[in-house]
C-alpha cells in the first residue's frame, strides 16, 4: 500500500516536469520565432530606407540639376548667343523641373503629416463630377480618350475638397502615365442608392500583375523597382489615395491584372441628389 501510495505520487511529479519542460520548449520556440521575424522586418526596413534614400537622391537631384543648369544658361545668355526662342525654351525647362521637384516635395509632405496623425480633413459639399471632369482637363495627353460617367442621380458627398483633388490627380497620372499612349482612362461615379458613393478610375491599359499591385501600394514604391524603374516620382501616390481616402472615412481598393488595365475604386459619403440647375443640365 505505501509503495502504491508513493508510486502516485511520483506520477504527478513525472508529469508536471514533462508538462514544464515542454512549455519552456513551447516559450523558447516562439523567442526564437519572434526574433527571426523582427530581424527579417528590420532587414525589410533597411531595404526600404536604402531604395527610398536612393531614389529621392535621383528624384531630387535630377529636377535640381536642371533648373540650376538652364538658369547658369539663361544668366549667361548674351555671352552664349541666345535668341528670344532659346531663353523662352530654357525657361519652360525650368518651369518645369520645378513645378515637378514642388510636386514631390507636397507628396512627401502629404505623407509625413498623414503618417504623423496631422491631417485633419475639412469637409464640404463636392461636385464629383464637376471635379473629376476638371482634374481630366488637367491633362492634355488624355485630350480624346478619357471621360466621366456618371451613372445613378448625380448627387454631392461631403469630404475634403482638397484631399479628394489629389486623389483623383494621382490616379488618373498613374493611369496617363503606365497604361500607355492608347490607353482610355474613364471616371466613372456610380450610386448605388446607399449612403456612399463609389468612384472608379479605370484604363484598358497593360495592367498589373499582382506582385506589382502590392508595391505601388507600398510607400515610396513604384510597379518595378530599381534600374526597371521606367517613371519618375516618389512613388507616393497610390498609397497617399488610400491613406487620405481612408482619413476621411472611406475605403479604398486597387484591382488590375496583366492585360486587363488596373481600377482604383474609393467610396466617400454622399450627402444628398442634385438639381438640374445645380448638375448644369
Amino acid at each position: 500500500m505505501p509503495l502504491d501510495t508513493a508510486h502516485t505520487r511520483a506520477r504527478p511529479n513525472l508529469m508536471d516536469a514533462y508538462a514544464s519542460s515542454m512549455g519552456d520548449a513551447v516559450r523558447r520556440h516562439r523567442k526564437n520565432v519572434a526574433l527571426r521575424a523582427a530581424k527579417v522586418e528590420a532587414e525589410l526596413a533597411h531595404r526600404a530606407r536604402n531604395e527610398f534614400l536612393a531614389n529621392m537622391n535621383h528624384e531630387l537631384r535630377t529636377p535640381l540639376n536642371a533648373v540650376i543648369g538652364f538658369a547658369e544658361m539663361l544668366k549667361a545668355a548674351e555671352q552664349m548667343g541666345l535668341d528670344d526662342a532659346q531663353r523662352a525654351e530654357y525657361a519652360g525647362y525650368i518651369s518645369h523641373s520645378a513645378n515637378g521637384l514642388l510636386s514631390l516635395i507636397n507628396e512627401v509632405l502629404d505623407f509625413a503629416a498623414l503618417e504623423s496623425g496631422q491631417y485633419a480633413p475639412k469637409s464640404v459639399e463636392i461636385d464629383l463630377a464637376a471635379l473629376a471632369e476638371e482634374t481630366l482637363s488637367r491633362f492634355e495627353t488624355l485630350a480624346g480618350r478619357s471621360e466621366v460617367r456618371v451613372e445613378g442621380p448625380r448627387r454631392s458627398v461631403v469630404a475634403d475638397v482638397s484631399a479628394v483633388s489629389k486623389v483623383m490627380e494621382h490616379l488618373v497620372r498613374n493611369a496617363a502615365d503606365f497604361a500607355g499612349e492608347d490607353a482610355r482612362v474613364l471616371i466613372r461615379i456610380v450610386d448605388q442608392g446607399g449612403a456612399f458613393l463609389w468612384t472608379s478610375v479605370e484604363d484598358d491599359g497593360v495592367g498589373m500583375s499582382g506582385e506589382a499591385l502590392s508595391n505601388v501600394l507600398d510607400p515610396f514604391r513604384q510597379a518595378s523597382e530599381g534600374l526597371a524603374r521606367e517613371h519618375e516620382g516618389a512613388g507616393l501616390g497610390i498609397t497617399l489615395s488610400k491613406q487620405f481616402v481612408e482619413a476621411m472615412g472611406g475605403s479604398f481598393v486597387l484591382r488590375g491584372s496583366m492585360g486587363g488595365g488596373v481600377q482604383a475604386t474609393f467610396s466617400l459619403g454622399a450627402a444628398r441628389e442634385q438639381s438640374a440647375d445645380e448638375a448644369g443640365v
